[in-house]
Protein backbone atom coordinates (compact mmCIF):
# COMPACT_ATOMS: atom_id res chain seq x y z
CA UNK A 1 0.00 0.00 0.00
CA UNK A 2 1.39 3.42 -1.10
CA UNK A 3 2.58 5.91 2.08
CA UNK A 4 2.48 8.59 0.10
CA UNK A 5 1.42 11.68 1.24
CA UNK A 6 -0.03 15.14 0.24
CA UNK A 7 -1.63 18.30 1.31
CA UNK A 8 -5.25 18.55 0.15
CA UNK A 9 -6.36 22.55 0.98
CA UNK A 10 -5.83 22.68 5.14
CA UNK A 11 -4.97 18.99 5.49
CA UNK A 12 -2.39 16.67 4.68
CA UNK A 13 -3.98 13.40 3.59
CA UNK A 14 -3.18 10.00 2.58
CA UNK A 15 -3.20 8.57 -0.74
CA UNK A 16 -6.92 7.60 -0.45
CA UNK A 17 -7.73 11.19 0.71
CA UNK A 18 -8.31 10.76 4.74
CA UNK A 19 -7.03 12.76 6.85
CA UNK A 20 -3.42 11.86 8.05
CA UNK A 21 -1.73 13.32 11.88
CA UNK A 22 1.01 12.33 12.81
CA UNK A 23 1.94 12.07 16.69
CA UNK A 24 5.67 12.02 18.43
CA UNK A 25 8.78 13.61 19.09
CA UNK A 26 12.24 14.67 18.03
CA UNK A 27 14.76 13.23 17.91
CA UNK A 28 18.59 13.73 17.39
CA UNK A 29 21.05 12.60 15.21
CA UNK A 30 24.67 11.14 16.40
CA UNK A 31 25.68 14.18 17.04
CA UNK A 32 22.87 14.08 19.80
CA UNK A 33 22.62 17.72 20.92
CA UNK A 34 26.23 18.99 21.76
CA UNK A 35 26.11 15.84 24.29
CA UNK A 36 28.15 14.08 21.73
CA UNK A 37 30.29 16.21 20.27
CA UNK A 38 33.84 18.38 21.38
CA UNK A 39 33.88 21.90 22.75
CA UNK A 40 34.99 22.65 19.38
CA UNK A 41 31.94 21.27 17.08
CA UNK A 42 33.51 17.67 16.19
CA UNK A 43 31.50 15.03 16.49
CA UNK A 44 32.93 12.19 19.01
CA UNK A 45 29.97 9.67 18.25
CA UNK A 46 29.29 9.32 14.93
CA UNK A 47 30.37 5.81 14.42
CA UNK A 48 28.37 2.55 15.41
CA UNK A 49 27.96 3.06 19.06
CA UNK A 50 26.16 6.95 18.12
CA UNK A 51 24.15 5.00 15.24
CA UNK A 52 23.27 2.36 17.68
CA UNK A 53 22.20 4.87 20.71
CA UNK A 54 19.80 6.88 17.79
CA UNK A 55 18.17 3.29 16.97
CA UNK A 56 17.51 2.69 20.43
CA UNK A 57 16.12 5.69 21.29
CA UNK A 58 13.48 5.19 17.64
CA UNK A 59 12.83 1.75 18.78
CA UNK A 60 11.38 2.88 21.82
CA UNK A 61 9.87 6.00 20.88
CA UNK A 62 8.42 3.79 18.26
CA UNK A 63 7.32 0.74 20.02
CA UNK A 64 6.59 1.41 23.67
CA UNK A 65 5.68 5.09 23.52
CA UNK A 66 3.22 3.99 19.58
CA UNK A 67 4.89 7.54 18.47
CA UNK A 68 3.87 7.40 14.21
CA UNK A 69 5.85 11.08 13.53
CA UNK A 70 9.48 11.62 14.56
CA UNK A 71 11.43 15.27 13.46
CA UNK A 72 15.00 13.88 13.07
CA UNK A 73 16.93 16.82 13.68
CA UNK A 74 20.10 17.27 12.12
CA UNK A 75 22.95 18.64 13.29
CA UNK A 76 26.86 19.53 12.28
CA UNK A 77 28.57 22.18 13.95
CA UNK A 78 31.55 22.59 11.54
CA UNK A 79 30.82 23.19 7.73
CA UNK A 80 33.16 20.15 7.09
CA UNK A 81 30.58 17.67 9.50
CA UNK A 82 27.63 18.43 7.37
CA UNK A 83 25.37 16.33 5.33
CA UNK A 84 27.10 17.36 1.92
CA UNK A 85 31.21 17.22 3.30
CA UNK A 86 31.00 14.31 5.52
CA UNK A 87 30.52 11.30 3.67
CA UNK A 88 30.50 8.94 6.63
CA UNK A 89 27.84 11.69 8.24
CA UNK A 90 25.15 10.80 5.42
CA UNK A 91 25.67 6.91 5.61
CA UNK A 92 24.63 7.65 9.30
CA UNK A 93 21.73 9.84 8.42
CA UNK A 94 20.71 7.42 5.91
CA UNK A 95 20.93 4.32 8.06
CA UNK A 96 18.74 6.42 10.58
CA UNK A 97 16.03 6.87 8.12
CA UNK A 98 16.27 3.53 7.04
CA UNK A 99 15.53 2.50 10.74
CA UNK A 100 12.57 4.84 10.61
CA UNK A 101 11.53 2.62 7.81
CA UNK A 102 11.48 -0.51 9.35
CA UNK A 103 8.43 0.66 11.49
CA UNK A 104 5.00 0.67 10.39
CA UNK A 105 2.91 3.79 9.95
CA UNK A 106 5.84 5.79 11.21
CA UNK A 107 6.60 8.97 9.17
CA UNK A 108 10.13 11.15 9.40
CA UNK A 109 10.69 14.87 9.09
CA UNK A 110 14.01 15.42 8.04
CA UNK A 111 15.13 18.95 9.45
CA UNK A 112 17.84 21.11 8.83
CA UNK A 113 18.11 21.95 12.29
CA UNK A 114 22.18 23.55 13.96
CA UNK A 115 23.63 24.02 10.84
CA UNK A 116 26.88 26.37 9.61
CA UNK A 117 24.78 26.93 6.62
CA UNK A 118 21.85 29.01 7.88
CA UNK A 119 22.79 32.75 8.26
CA UNK A 120 22.51 34.43 11.38
CA UNK A 121 18.51 34.39 11.50
CA UNK A 122 17.91 31.02 11.15
CA UNK A 123 17.97 31.42 7.45
CA UNK A 124 18.08 28.71 4.74
CA UNK A 125 20.77 30.38 2.47
CA UNK A 126 21.97 28.95 -0.94
CA UNK A 127 24.30 26.31 0.37
CA UNK A 128 21.17 24.89 3.03
CA UNK A 129 19.47 24.78 -0.52
CA UNK A 130 22.55 22.10 -1.74
CA UNK A 131 22.21 20.08 1.28
CA UNK A 132 18.34 19.97 0.37
CA UNK A 133 18.42 19.46 -3.01
CA UNK A 134 21.55 16.20 -2.06
CA UNK A 135 18.69 14.92 0.53
CA UNK A 136 15.95 14.81 -1.97
CA UNK A 137 17.57 13.14 -4.29
CA UNK A 138 18.89 10.51 -1.55
CA UNK A 139 15.31 10.12 -0.37
CA UNK A 140 13.24 10.30 -3.18
CA UNK A 141 12.04 7.43 -3.39
CA UNK A 142 11.17 7.44 0.28
CA UNK A 143 7.27 7.26 0.80
CA UNK A 144 7.81 7.53 4.66
CA UNK A 145 10.14 11.26 4.49
CA UNK A 146 9.53 14.65 4.56
CA UNK A 147 12.17 17.58 4.63
CA UNK A 148 12.13 20.75 6.56
CA UNK A 149 14.05 23.57 5.37
CA UNK A 150 15.32 25.29 8.49
CA UNK A 151 14.73 25.32 12.15
CA UNK A 152 13.45 28.31 13.77
CA UNK A 153 13.80 32.26 11.87
CA UNK A 154 14.91 34.10 14.76
CA UNK A 155 13.93 37.73 15.93
CA UNK A 156 11.98 39.81 13.86
CA UNK A 157 9.09 40.76 16.36
CA UNK A 158 7.15 43.52 14.33
CA UNK A 159 7.09 40.83 11.02
CA UNK A 160 9.00 43.61 9.29
CA UNK A 161 11.35 40.96 7.79
CA UNK A 162 8.75 38.72 7.11
CA UNK A 163 8.70 38.97 2.69
CA UNK A 164 12.52 38.36 3.21
CA UNK A 165 12.06 35.24 5.28
CA UNK A 166 9.25 33.91 3.07
CA UNK A 167 11.89 34.31 -0.37
CA UNK A 168 14.18 32.18 1.20
CA UNK A 169 11.40 29.80 1.88
CA UNK A 170 10.05 30.19 -1.06
CA UNK A 171 13.84 29.20 -2.62
CA UNK A 172 14.84 25.99 -0.51
CA UNK A 173 11.30 24.77 -1.72
CA UNK A 174 12.24 25.35 -4.74
CA UNK A 175 15.92 23.36 -4.60
CA UNK A 176 14.28 20.46 -3.42
CA UNK A 177 11.03 20.59 -6.19
CA UNK A 178 13.88 20.68 -9.12
CA UNK A 179 15.77 18.11 -7.62
CA UNK A 180 12.96 16.12 -7.59
CA UNK A 181 11.52 16.89 -10.83
CA UNK A 182 15.08 15.62 -12.53
CA UNK A 183 13.99 12.20 -11.07
CA UNK A 184 10.85 11.68 -11.74
CA UNK A 185 6.63 12.39 -10.43
CA UNK A 186 7.44 12.18 -6.46
CA UNK A 187 6.65 15.08 -4.64
CA UNK A 188 7.90 14.66 -0.77
CA UNK A 189 6.14 17.43 1.88
CA UNK A 190 7.72 19.87 2.65
CA UNK A 191 7.62 22.15 5.76
CA UNK A 192 8.34 25.87 6.12
CA UNK A 193 8.72 27.48 9.47
CA UNK A 194 7.04 30.50 10.99
CA UNK A 195 8.63 33.93 9.89
CA UNK A 196 8.70 35.60 13.33
CA UNK A 197 9.25 34.84 16.86
CA UNK A 198 11.83 31.77 16.62
CA UNK A 199 9.31 29.70 13.94
CA UNK A 200 6.21 30.63 16.04
CA UNK A 201 4.02 32.57 13.79
CA UNK A 202 2.41 31.19 9.96
CA UNK A 203 -0.16 34.15 9.88
CA UNK A 204 2.10 35.42 6.76
CA UNK A 205 1.77 32.29 5.51
CA UNK A 206 -2.17 32.64 5.06
CA UNK A 207 -2.36 35.68 2.75
CA UNK A 208 1.14 34.55 0.84
CA UNK A 209 1.65 30.53 0.74
CA UNK A 210 4.66 29.37 -0.99
CA UNK A 211 4.67 29.84 -4.74
CA UNK A 212 7.37 26.89 -5.61
CA UNK A 213 5.63 24.76 -7.70
CA UNK A 214 2.32 26.13 -7.09
CA UNK A 215 2.67 25.33 -3.18
CA UNK A 216 1.77 21.56 -3.71
CA UNK A 217 2.48 19.14 -0.82
CA UNK A 218 3.85 22.05 1.50
CA UNK A 219 3.17 22.49 4.95
CA UNK A 220 3.35 24.74 7.00
CA UNK A 221 5.42 24.56 10.38
CA UNK A 222 5.14 26.69 14.00
CA UNK A 223 6.74 25.92 17.41
CA UNK A 224 5.00 26.49 20.07
CA UNK A 225 6.30 27.00 23.51
CA UNK A 226 3.03 29.39 24.68
CA UNK A 227 0.38 29.06 26.71
CA UNK A 228 -3.50 27.77 25.55
CA UNK A 229 -4.35 31.83 25.44
CA UNK A 230 -1.84 31.80 22.09
CA UNK A 231 -3.02 28.41 20.70
CA UNK A 232 -5.73 30.04 18.30
CA UNK A 233 -3.19 32.52 17.00
CA UNK A 234 -0.19 30.49 16.49
CA UNK A 235 -2.27 26.99 14.88
CA UNK A 236 -5.81 26.97 15.36
CA UNK A 237 -6.33 30.12 13.32
CA UNK A 238 -3.70 29.22 10.56
CA UNK A 239 -4.83 25.68 10.37
CA UNK A 240 -8.14 26.69 9.00
CA UNK A 241 -6.85 27.46 5.84
CA UNK A 242 -3.27 26.19 5.77
CA UNK A 243 -2.01 22.57 6.78
CA UNK A 244 -0.09 22.77 9.73
CA UNK A 245 2.31 20.84 11.71
CA UNK A 246 3.53 21.82 15.26
CA UNK A 247 7.04 20.62 15.15
CA UNK A 248 7.86 22.05 18.37
CA UNK A 249 6.33 22.49 21.49
CA UNK A 250 6.89 21.60 25.48
CA UNK A 251 6.32 23.06 28.79
CA UNK A 252 8.22 25.97 29.44
CA UNK A 253 8.79 28.32 32.06
CA UNK A 254 10.55 31.27 31.39
CA UNK A 255 10.38 35.25 31.37
CA UNK A 256 8.66 35.57 27.90
CA UNK A 257 6.51 32.57 28.32
CA UNK A 258 4.63 29.94 30.51
CA UNK A 259 3.07 26.57 30.09
CA UNK A 260 2.76 23.85 32.32
CA UNK A 261 2.11 19.51 31.67
CA UNK A 262 -1.97 20.47 31.86
CA UNK A 263 -1.55 23.44 28.78
CA UNK A 264 0.37 20.96 27.18
CA UNK A 265 -1.85 18.12 27.39
CA UNK A 266 -4.98 21.06 26.32
CA UNK A 267 -2.41 21.86 23.22
CA UNK A 268 -2.28 18.19 22.28
CA UNK A 269 -6.30 17.58 22.54
CA UNK A 270 -6.81 20.65 20.56
CA UNK A 271 -4.21 19.67 17.69
CA UNK A 272 -5.75 16.52 17.83
CA UNK A 273 -9.50 18.08 17.18
CA UNK A 274 -8.31 20.36 14.15
CA UNK A 275 -6.48 17.42 12.41
CA UNK A 276 -3.04 18.69 13.03
CA UNK A 277 0.04 16.85 13.34
CA UNK A 278 2.42 17.59 16.30
CA UNK A 279 5.84 16.81 17.55
CA UNK A 280 7.15 16.67 21.40
CA UNK A 281 10.57 18.52 22.13
CA UNK A 282 12.33 16.52 22.39
CA UNK A 283 13.12 12.68 23.54
CA UNK A 284 16.90 13.52 24.79
CA UNK A 285 18.09 13.39 28.17
CA UNK A 286 20.44 16.56 27.95
CA UNK A 287 18.38 19.22 25.54
CA UNK A 288 15.50 20.50 27.99
CA UNK A 289 12.25 20.21 27.95
CA UNK A 290 13.55 16.75 28.06
CA UNK A 291 11.03 13.74 27.31
CA UNK A 292 13.95 11.14 28.76
CA UNK A 293 16.53 10.61 31.75
CA UNK A 294 18.27 8.17 33.81
CA UNK A 295 16.34 8.00 36.10
CA UNK A 296 12.41 7.38 37.14
CA UNK A 297 10.46 10.45 38.23
CA UNK A 298 13.11 13.29 36.80
CA UNK A 299 11.62 16.41 35.39
CA UNK A 300 11.38 17.95 31.92
CA UNK A 301 13.98 20.78 33.25
CA UNK A 302 16.23 17.75 34.66
CA UNK A 303 19.68 17.03 32.49
CA UNK A 304 21.27 13.66 32.84
CA UNK A 305 25.14 14.96 32.24
CA UNK A 306 26.97 12.61 30.19
CA UNK A 307 26.56 11.37 26.49
CA UNK A 308 23.87 9.42 26.58
CA UNK A 309 25.05 6.19 25.49
CA UNK A 310 23.32 3.26 26.51
CA UNK A 311 21.44 5.34 29.72
CA UNK A 312 18.20 4.00 30.97
CA UNK A 313 15.45 6.05 28.63
CA UNK A 314 13.03 6.78 32.03
CA UNK A 315 10.14 9.46 31.29
CA UNK A 316 10.35 12.25 32.72
CA UNK A 317 7.36 14.16 33.75
CA UNK A 318 6.62 15.47 30.63
CA UNK A 319 7.74 12.38 28.82
CA UNK A 320 4.54 10.56 30.95
CA UNK A 321 2.22 13.06 29.19
CA UNK A 322 3.49 12.47 25.44
CA UNK A 323 3.65 9.24 26.30
CA UNK A 324 -0.06 8.53 28.01
CA UNK A 325 -1.29 10.51 24.91
CA UNK A 326 1.04 8.68 22.33
CA UNK A 327 -0.47 5.05 23.48
CA UNK A 328 -4.11 6.30 23.61
CA UNK A 329 -4.27 7.83 20.71
CA UNK A 330 -2.49 4.62 19.02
Amino acid sequence: MSRWLSTSGNRIVRADGTPWIGRGANIHDTRSCGSCTADAGAPLADDARGLNEVKRRIDELADPWRATFIRLVLESRRTEDNYINDLNYRFLVKSIIDHIGTKPGVYVLVSIWLDTTLDDKGLPTADTNAILDQLARDFYTYDYVMFGVANEPEENYDGAQDAQVWTRMNEAVAAIRAAEAELGPNRHIVTVQGTREWGRWLDYYVTHPIAAEDGVNVAYETHIYNGPQDHSSLFLAPGEVLPVIIGEFAPVNDEWHQADLTDIQTLMRRATEAKISYLAWTFHHFCPPNLVGERPGMSWSENTINDGLGIALNPTDWGIVLKTDLTKNA
